[in-house]
C-alpha cells in the first residue's frame, strides 16, 4: 500500500482556489458597469470654471480700471497745481502793478507839494529883499539844494524871521514825506519787475508740465479706452453698453463727492454753532462769578487789620493776579475756538464769488485774496498778499492734526480748510469760490 501524499493534495486545492479567485475576479470585471463621467456633468464643471475666469478676469480689469483713474486724477491735479502757480504769478504782478502805479502816484503828488513849499520860500525871500536884503545872501534858498542843509537854516532865520523858519519846518517835513515815498515808489517798481519776471518763469513751467500732462490723459484715456472693451467682452455686453456703465459709475462718484464736500460744510458749521454756544455759556458764567464776587466784597465789612490780615492782604494781590491770569488764558482758548467757528462762517458766504486776479474784495477774489480777506474781517488776523507768504505766517500741522479753520497752503495756491478732507478755496479765472477736495499734498498753516 503506497503512502497517502498530503503534501501533494494540499498543493493543488490551492491552485484549485486561486483559479477560482481569478475567475470570480473576471467575471465580475465583465459584469461591473463602467466608472465615467457623463456629457452633462462636463458642462457644468467647464461652465462653472468659465464663470469663475468670467468673474477674475473683470475684477482684474477693473482694477485696472481703478488704478488708471487714480492715475488721471493725480494728473490733473499736478496740471491744476501748475495751472495755480500760473494764475497766482498773474495776481502778483496785478497787484505788484497796482502798488507800483499807486505809490508812484503818491509819490509825485508828494514832490508837486515839495516844489509848492519851495516856491513859496522863494517868494517870501524875494520879498525880504525887496524890503531889506540883498539879493546874493538870498540865492542858496532859490535852488533845491539850499534848502536842506541845518546851517542854510540857521542863517535863514536870522535873514527872514519866524515866519520864514515855520515855512522851512513845513518844507521839510514835505520833503521827508516826498523822499520816503519816492524810496517806496521804487521798490514797487522792482517788484513790478520782479513779478513780471517770475511770471514768465511760471508760464514756461507751466506750459511745459500741462503738455505732458495733456499726454499722459491722453494715454490713460486710450488705456482706459482698451480695458472698457476688454471688460466689455469678460462680461458679454456691447462697448457701449460698458461705457454708458463707467460713465454711470463716475457720475455716482461725482455725486458722493459733492454730497460729502456739503456733509463737510454742514459738520463745520455745526461745530461752529456748537462751539459759539459754549464760548457764549462761559462767558455768561465767568459774568456772573464776576458779579457774585463783586457783591460778596461789597457786603463784607472791612476786616480790622493784624499782622495776619495784613500778610492775608499781602498774598491778595497774587490770588488776583492769578485767577487774572487763568482768565485770560480762558478767553485765549475760547476766543481761538470762536475765531475758527466765525472763519467757516465768514468763508462759507463767498461761496460763488467770481474768481479776479488780484481780487481782495467780494466783487471777485483770486485764493489768497479770498484767505486775507477772510482772515482779516472774521478773526482780526492780518496775513501777507501772496500765497507763498501766508504759509509762513503761523505754524505747520500734519494732516491729521489739521482743524477747520487753518489754511490750506500750496505755496503758490492756498484755501481754508473746511475738515473731512475738503476746502473753501477760490480755485482759478473762469471758476468761482467753492468747496472742493483737498487735492496733492499741500501743507496746512495754522494762525489761530
Amino acid at each position: 500500500m503506497k503512502p497517502h501524499n498530503f503534501a501533494g493534495q494540499k498543493a493543488g486545492r490551492r491552485a484549485l482556489v486561486i483559479s477560482a479567485s481569478f475567475a470570480l475576479a473576471a467575471s465580475a470585471s465583465i459584469f461591473a458597469p463602467a466608472a465615467f463621467a457623463s456629457p452633462a456633468d462636463d458642462k457644468v464643471e467647464a461652465a462653472k470654471a468659465a464663470e469663475t475666469n468670467a468673474a477674475n478676469s473683470v475684477a482684474a480689469i477693473e482694477a485696472q480700471l481703478a488704478q488708471v483713474s487714480t492715475q488721471t486724477q493725480n494728473a490733473r491735479d499736478l496740471a491744476e497745481e501748475a495751472e495755480a502757480s500760473y494764475n497766482d504769478a498773474i495776481s502778483n504782478l496785478v497787484v505788484a502793478k497796482q502798488a507800483a502805479d499807486k505809490t508812484a502816484q503818491d509819490s509825485q503828488e508828494a514832490q508837486e507839494k515839495v516844489e509848492q513849499a519851495r516856491k513859496a520860500l522863494a517868494g517870501l525871500a524875494r520879498t525880504i529883499y525887496t524890503t531889506q536884503g540883498s539879493l546874493s545872501s538870498l540865492t542858496p534858498y532859490l535852488n533845491a539844494d539850499g534848502l536842506q542843509t541845518v546851517e542854510m537854516r540857521k542863517v535863514s532865520v536870522e535873514l527872514f524871521g519866524s515866519k520864514a523858519d515855520s515855512q522851512m519846518r513845513t518844507f521839510e517835513s514835505i520833503a521827508k514825506v516826498a523822499s520816503v515815498l519816492q524810496e517806496r515808489a521804487t521798490q514797487a517798481q522792482q517788484e513790478r519787475e520782479q513779478a513780471a519776471s517770475e511770471l514768465k518763469t511760471q508760464k514756461d513751467a507751466a506750459d511745459q508740465l500741462k503738455a505732458a500732462s495733456e499726454k499722459q490723459l491722453t494715454d490713460l484715456g486710450a488705456q482706459r479706452g482698451e480695458l472698457i472693451k476688454q471688460l466689455a467682452a469678460a462680461r458679454g455686453v456691447t462697448e457701449q453698453a460698458e461705457k454708458e456703465r463707467q460713465e454711470q459709475i463716475e457720475a455716482e462718484r461725482k455725486a458722493r463727492e459733492e454730497a460729502a464736500a456739503q456733509a463737510a460744510l454742514k459738520a463745520a458749521e455745526e461745530k461752529a454753532r456748537k462751539e459759539a454756544e459754549q464760548q457764549k455759556a462761559r462767558e455768561e458764567a465767568a459774568k456772573k462769578r464776576a458779579q457774585e464776587q463783586k457783591q460778596t466784597n461789597n457786603s463784607s465789612p472791612a476786616p480790622k487789620q493784624t499782622s495776619t490780615s495784613k500778610s492775608t492782604n499781602k498774598s491778595q494781590p497774587k490770588a488776583s493776579n492769578r485767577a487774572a491770569k487763568q482768565e485770560n488764558n480762558q478767553k485765549q482758548a475760547t476766543g481761538s475756538n470762536a475765531s475758527r467757528s466765525q472763519i467757516i462762517a465768514y468763508a462759507k458766504q463767498f461761496i460763488g464769488v467770481p474768481y479776479v486776479w488780484g481780487g481782495s474784495s467780494p466783487k471777485g477774489f483770486d485764493c489768497s485774496g479770498l484767505t486775507s480777506y477772510v482772515y482779516r474781517n472774521a478773526a482780526g488776523i492780518k496775513l501777507p498778499r501772496r500765497a507763498v507768504h501766508q504759509r509762513g505766517v503761523g505754524k505747520f500741522v500734519s494732516k491729521s492734526q489739521a482743524q477747520p479753520g487753518d489754511m490750506v497752503n500750496y505755496s503758490s495756491h492756498v484755501g481754508i480748510y473746511l475738515g473731512n478732507g475738503y476746502m473753501i478755496h477760490a480755485p482759478k479765472p473762469g471758476d468761482r469760490v467753492k468747496i472742493a477736495r483737498v487735492y496733492g499734498n499741500p501743507v496746512y498753516v495754522r494762525v489761530l
